[in-house]
């Protein structure tokens, strides 16, 4: 499967949805920020260079948010964003070695 900077961004307004229904206003800028850096800039190789970090690193990085709402976990929406979680990761990884 070829993953492009435009499949980037599709799994990126895939995941804001979710991030507003947890309150996870943090994310929910994070993202809104990458999705501006992507008409703001010419360099979208590095731009998702960056973004890709998100998904190294310990406790509160983007691999370990868990959404609840009112202290209760949000079961399929964190299904769904541990696949788009996935997925994105899988589509950084592949972007950035073409």
């Amino acid at each position: 499967m070829e993953y492009s900077s435009k499949k980037i961004k599709n799994l990126i307004f895939k995941v804001i949805p979710l991030l507003k229904l947890g309150n996870e206003n943090y994310w929910l800028n994070y993202f809104n920020y990458v999705l501006a850096s992507f008409d703001n800039s010419n360099n979208e190789k590095e731009i998702i260079r960056s973004f890709s970090q998100i998904f190294k690193g310990g406790m509160g990085s983007f691999s370990d948010l868990v959404l609840h709402r009112n202290g209760i976990p949000l079961i399929e929406e964190n299904n769904q964003l541990e696949s788009l979680k996935d997925q994105l990761f899988d589509a950084c990884e592949e972007y950035l070695r073409n």
